[in-house]
């Protein structure tokens, strides 16, 4: 099989999800069919889990997982869990298939895939899925999608090595609240969770671009003069602005300059004031940085899909560079956190801030 849409080897469809199975029949089945196959050879590095409450995200997080298993062997478990009761449709459902992709010659290399779809199943139906089925002996990533429910609870989490959300996704309504359940149930397991938000992730390009620019000495004779940074983003996700935020509030030296939450200002180490500005536009996550100093301006827009166009100017000079800044869809950034492993160290210090510039007091979050 060179395709990863294919079903399991020796296996027929009878939907895109591959061979529908009793759910306590799953392991026996996967287990016959590596034992008729010998073109065939499963691998994993890691369990992937992908949880949601959107109808239809099992067939299209099934399609997303079969690009991201051509460079990332996984046991792959899919869960669809229903938010309310549906009636005749709250009985749960699996199937299994494998994704699989030719290596070195006429030999497949295949991740496993289960896929759940639930009814409104309790938090313990779910966790008992997941433990039931999990590569004991491989690292947990799970990419949770959409807003932590009730089922996101700290006997699911503590098994978990790696947490991604989107809180981009999030309703401003319930952003302290989903805040507040995502840091509890990463200090409250046996073991660290390590914490990754995908609105964090797209500012990548941002990030290397700002340090790039700051690395000339025109730009970096102004940035003890700042005064002003002006960042535009789409009103979908102002995570991103938030996060870019904090990150240069951070290598800036930046604490807040009153109680306020969000602060209303921030200070340099030397009491000097900074304003921060927002501006909405549509299209992209993040459109332009402005940086305004006593001595210059250097600003950041983002040109095409693959550049973002950096200026720097003073009283005397002026030039102007295009960066590398590839937009990427949640797929390119999922595949670039299963490459990387282990933990980041820089989220978790920007993260007291990013809750600041998001009206989120750090000290009863973090508490």
């Amino acid at each position: 099989m060179t395709s990863p849409e294919t079903a399991a080897p020796g296996t027929a469809h009878d939907s895109s999800l591959g061979f529908p199975c009793e759910i306590d029949q799953v392991e026996k089945q996967l287990a016959a069919i590596w034992e008729s196959n010998e073109a065939a050879t499963k691998a994993s590095l890691v369990n992937f889990v992908i949880i949601s409450h959107q109808p239809g995200s099992l067939e299209e997080n099934h399609r997303l997982v079969g690009g991201l298993t051509r460079d990332h062997a996984c046991r792959v478990i899919l869960v669809e869990a229903a938010e309310k009761q549906t009636g005749s449709q709250d009985k749960a459902r699996a199937w299994i298939t494998a994704h699989c992709h030719l290596r070195g010659g006429s030999r497949s290399v295949c991740s496993e895939q289960i896929a759940f779809r639930l009814g409104a199943a309790s938090p313990g139906t779910m966790r008992h899925l997941l433990l039931k089925h999990l590569e004991s002996d491989l690292p947990v990533v799970v990419w949770w999608q959409g807003e932590p429910g009730l089922d996101f609870e700290p006997r699911l989490t503590s098994v978990v090595d790696r947490l991604i959300v989107d809180s981009s996704r999030w309703p401003e309504s319930t952003l302290a609240e989903n805040w507040q359940r995502i840091l509890e149930a990463a200090h409250a397991g046996p073991r660290p969770l390590t914490l990754h938000d995908l609105a964090w992730s797209r500012g990548h390009h941002w990030r290397q671009a700002v340090a790039s620019l700051f690395d000339h000495p025109h730009a970096a004779q102004a940035i003890h003069g700042i005064h002003t940074l002006r960042i535009t983003s789409s009103r979908s996700d102002s995570a991103s602005a938030r996060f870019l935020a904090a990150w240069l509030a951070s290598a800036l030296h930046l604490e807040p300059a009153d109680a306020n939450i969000p602060p209303t200002q921030w200070v340099t180490s030397d009491k000097r004031p900074v304003r921060f500005l927002w501006e909405e536009a549509g299209g992209r996550c993040l459109s332009s940085l402005d940086i305004v100093a006593d001595e210059g301006r250097v600003s950041l827009c983002q040109k095409n899909d693959h550049h973002l166009e950096g200026t720097m100017s003073d009283g005397s000079f002026s030039t102007s560079m295009a960066l590398p800044a590839k937009t990427g869809d949640d797929a390119h950034w999922i595949a670039a956190l299963l490459s990387r492993g282990g933990k980041s160290s820089l989220h978790p210090q920007i993260l007291p801030r990013f809750l600041l510039f998001s009206g989120i007091d750090p000290a009863n979050a973090l508490a």
